[in-house]
C-alpha cells in the first residue's frame, strides 16, 4: 500500500493585480507535467518538496530561500510585471487508511514559513468547507520528535516509525530524518542526476546515511541487527568494566586487611565454584584462605574461653545481662522505627521524581505551543479553566474570583518552572534525609552488634568459674577484633562473588544474543530482497538501453553500500553520461517496484524532474514511461516533469494510462487559467 499519495497541489500568489499561481490534481499511477523550457516546471516540483518541509534536498539552506523569485518577488506574464504581496502553497495528501489532509505552508506573508498548518480534509477540492486545523513547527529543534513537530506528525500520518541512528563520532542517536529518505524517491533537475542519492543532506551528521536510508526503505533486518550488535557490544563492554571494578575493589580491600587476592578469574560465561577468588593470608609460612584463618582464630578464642579460672559474682553478672537484653530490645525498636521512616522517605522521593518528570513534560508541551505561536499560528490554544496546571485537580468555585482567567503561556511556563525548583529542593532534602537515616541505621546496627558481643561475653562468664589472666583477656579481645574483621572480610568476599555470578549471567546472555545475530547482520530475508532488487535493477537497466557494459548481468549490487559495481569498480565510472542517467532511472524505479513483492517502508511515490538528460534516446524515455505505468505499481504513484515536445510525448504515451498535466509556456498564471479551478 502507498504510504503517501499526492492528491493535489495549489500555489496561491497574491499580487498587486490579482491572484496568480497554479492548481494541479494528481492521480495514482503515472502523472506527467509537461511544459516548455524555463516555463516553471521546476517551480511546481520544488513547491511539492517545500510543502513537505524537505527542502534540505534542494539546498543546504532552509525555508523559502530554495524557491524561485516568481513565488516571492515578481511575476513576468504576457509582457507585464506583477509584484508578489503574499504567497503560500497547499499540498493535499492521502495515507494508507484513505485519510486526507491538506498541508499549508507560507512562502511570504504574515505567517512564518517554518509554521505548517494542517487541515484535516480536502481543502483544494473543497475550498469552502470548514476543516479542523492544527499548526506544527518545522526546521526547529524537536520537529522530528515532538508531537507539535511537523515531521513527527507526518511520520504518524504515514504510519511509519523512523529509527534512531548513530551520528559520526558521537554516542548520541538521532532519528533517520525524512529529509534523508527523499533523495531515493525524488530526483531533482540540478544535482539529482549527478548520481544515486546525490542530494542526500549531510548536515545531520548521520553515520553511513546513504546505507541506512536504503536499508530503511527496503525494511532490511540488517539495520536493526547492526544497531543491536552495537548495543550488545556496549553491554559486553559494561560487563567487563563492572567485572574489573570488582577486581579493583577486592584488591584494595585485601591491602587494608594485610592479605592478597588470589585466583581472580577473567570474565567468563560460567563461573564455577573452583574458580572463585579468595583472600589469602600467610600464617606461619603457610598460605591459608580467609575462611581457614577465621576457623583458626575461632579455635584459639575457644581455647581462651576454656582456660577461664576467675569466679564472678553471679548476681551482679545477671543484672548486667538483664540490662543488656533490655538495651538491645530498645535498640531493635529504634531500628524498626528508623527502617519504617527510611522506607517512607524513599517513597516520598519516588513521588517527587514522578512529579518533577511530569512537570518537565508539561513545560516542554507549553514551550512547543509557544514556539508555534511565535511563528504566527492563529490556532486557538485551549487552556483548561478551573484546573490546577500542575496536578490537574478541579479548583472549587468558592476559592475563585468570579472573573478568574487561566494563566497565559509565559505565566504557565514560569509557574511550572518555579514548581520544578520547589520540588528539586524537596528531592535534595529527601536525599539528604535518606543518607542520614542510612547512616543512623548502620550506627544502630553497630551498637546492637557491640551490645550482643558484650552480652555474649557476660553470658560466657556466667557459665564459667575460672580466673582469667590479664594476658588472656588481652588475647581474647584481640582475637574477637580479628574475628570481627575476618567476618566482615568474608562478607565482602561472598558479596563480590555474588556480583561476579550476576555479571557472568548477564555476560552469557549478551554473548548468546551476539552469537544469535546473523554473521554479517544480513538475514535470509535481507539477502532475498537485495537479490530481488538487483534482478529488477538489471532488467530495467537493459530495458532502458544501457550499453556501456556488454555483460549487464555481471553487474552486482554490493552489500557494502548498495551501489552497482562491476569487477570491484563503481559502475558509474565505467558508464557514459547518458547511461549514468539510466542507472539512476533503473535504481529508483526498481526500489518502487519492490513495493509489489514486499511490505517495505518506501513511501510509494517517485518524482523525476527532467529525466531526459544528456540527449537521451526516445526509445529509452518511452520505456521509462511504460515501466512507470506498469501494473506492478499501479497502486503507487509517479510524477515526471518534462519539457519534451508535446507531440513526441503524446506519441510515447499513447498506449499507456497516464495523467497528463499540460502547462504550455507558463506554469504560474492568473487564477482563471489554472488547470484546476473550483471557483
Amino acid at each position: 500500500m502507498q504510504k503517501l499519495t499526492l492528491k493535489g497541489l495549489k500555489i496561491n500568489i497574491s499580487t498587486n493585480d490579482g491572484i496568480f499561481g497554479q492548481c494541479l490534481l494528481f492521480q495514482k499511477g503515472l502523472n506527467v507535467i509537461r511544459a516548455e523550457n524555463t516555463s516553471g516546471k521546476t517551480t511546481i516540483i520544488s513547491s511539492i518538496i517545500y510543502a513537505l518541509g524537505v527542502e534540505a534536498v534542494l539546498s543546504a539552506k532552509q525555508g523559502n530561500t530554495v524557491l524561485k523569485s516568481v513565488l516571492k518577488e515578481k511575476i513576468e506574464f504576457e509582457n507585464k510585471t506583477y509584484n508578489v504581496l503574499e504567497s503560500y502553497v497547499l499540498l493535499e495528501i492521502e495515507n494508507e487508511k484513505k485519510e486526507i489532509i491538506t498541508i499549508k505552508r507560507q512562502i511570504i506573508g504574515t505567517q512564518n514559513s517554518n509554521l505548517i498548518s494542517v487541515y484535516f480534509g480536502s481543502l483544494i477540492t473543497n475550498e469552502n468547507n470548514q476543516f479542523k486545523k492544527e499548526d506544527f513547527f518545522l526546521n526547529q529543534d524537536g520537529a522530528a520528535q515532538r508531537d507539535k513537530g511537523f515531521h513527527k506528525f507526518l511520520e504518524k500520518f504515514m504510519d511509519i516509525k523512523l529509527p534512531f541512528v548513530p551520528k559520526y563520532n558521537d554516542d548520541k542517536q538521532i532519528p533517520l530524518y525524512i529529509q534523508t529518505l527523499i533523495p531515493l524517491m525524488f530526483i531533482e533537475q540540478v544535482r539529482g542526476w549527478s548520481g544515486i542519492q546525490a542530494t542526500i543532506p549531510k548536515i545531520y551528521g548521520i553515520e553511513a546515511v546513504s546505507n541506512l536510508t536504503f536499508e530503511y526503505l527496503l525494511n532490511l533486518d540488517v539495520m536493526q541487527n547492526r544497531l543491536n550488535r552495537k548495543e550488545i557490544k556496549k553491554e559486553l563492554d559494561k560487563n567487563k568494566i563492572e567485572w574489573n571494578k570488582i577486581n579493583d575493589y577486592m584488591e584494595s580491600i585485601a591491602k587494608e586487611h594485610n592479605c592478597y587476592l588470589e585466583n581472580f578469574p577473567s570474565i567468563t560465561v560460567e563461573l564455577k565454584k573452583e574458580d572463585y577468588p579468595n583472600f589469602i593470608f600467610d600464617i606461619e609460612s603457610k598460605k591459608v584462605t580467609s575462611y581457614q584463618f577465621l576457623s583458626f582464630l575461632r579455635e584459639k578464642l575457644e581455647e581462651c574461653n576454656l582456660n577461664t579460672t576467675l569466679k564472678i559474682d553471679s548476681k551482679e553478672l545477671q543484672n548486667k545481662i538483664d540490662l543488656l537484653n533490655k538495651e538491645i530490645i530498645i535498640l531493635n525498636g529504634k531500628l524498626r522505627e528508623n527502617t519504617i521512616e527510611l522506607m517512607n522517605e524513599k517513597n516520598n522521593l519516588k513521588k517527587y521524581e514522578v512529579q518533577i518528570s511530569e512537570l518537565w513534560k508539561s513545560i516542554k508541551k507549553y514551550k512547543d505551543i509557544r514556539t508555534i505561536v511565535k511563528l504566527g499560528s492563529d490556532e486557538k490554544i485551549s487552556f483548561a479553566k478551573h484546573k490546577c496546571p500542575t496536578c490537574k485537580s478541579i479548583l472549587e468555585d468558592s476559592l475563585q474570583k468570579e472573573n478568574f482567567e487561566p494563566m497565559d503561556l509565559e505565566t504557565n511556563i514560569k509557574f511550572l518552572e518555579s514548581q520544578v525548583d520547589a520540588i528539586d529542593i524537596l528531592i535534595k532534602s529527601s536525599n539528604h534525609r535518606i543518607s542520614k537515616l542510612n547512616q543512623l541505621e548502620n550506627e544502630i546496627k553497630q551498637i546492637i552488634k557491640e551490645k550482643r558481643d558484650l552480652l555474649s561475653s557476660f553470658t560466657k562468664d556466667a557459665n564459667y568459674s575460672s580466673v582469667i589472666s590479664e594476658g588472656t583477656i588481652r588475647e581474647k579481645i584481640s582475637l574477637e577484633n580479628e574475628i570481627r574483621k575476618l567476618e566482615y572480610l568474608n562478607e565482602i568476599l561472598e558479596s563480590s562473588i555474588e556480583n561476579l555470578i550476576l555479571i557472568t549471567s548477564l555476560y552469557k546472555e549478551n554473548k548468546e544474543k551476539l552469537e544469535g545475530l546473523p554473521q554479517n547482520d544480513f538475514s535470509e530475508k535481507d539477502i532475498e530482497k537485495i537479490n530481488k532488487f538487483s534482478e529488477q535493477f538489471l532488467e530495467l537497466l537493459k530495458l532502458y538501453g544501457y550499453s556501456s557494459i556488454a555483460k549487464i548481468y555481471e553487474i552486482q549490487i554490493t552489500k557494502n553500500n548498495y551501489q552497482p559495481f562491476l569487477d570491484g569498480f563503481d559502475l558509474t565510472l565505467e558508464s557514459s553520461a547518458s547511461d549514468n542517467i539510466r542507472i539512476i532511472w533503473a535504481y529508483s524505479v526498481a526500489l518502487l517496484y519492490m513495493t509489489h513483492w514486499y511490505k517495505i517502508n518506501h513511501f510509494g511515490f517517485l518524482i523525476f524532474d527532467e529525466p531526459e538528460q544528456q540527449r537521451m534516446k526516445d526509445t529509452s524515455s518511452e520505456q521509462l514511461y511504460k515501466t512507470l505505468s506498469s501494473v506492478k505499481i499501479s497502486n503507487m504513484q509517479s510524477i515526471i516533469a518534462t519539457s519534451e515536445d508535446e507531440k513526441l510525448l503524446l506519441q510515447k504515451i499513447k498506449n499507456i494510462k497516464c495523467n497528463v498535466l499540460e502547462l504550455s509556456n507558463k506554469a504560474i498564471v492568473p487564477k482563471n487559467r489554472w488547470l484546476y479551478n473550483n471557483i
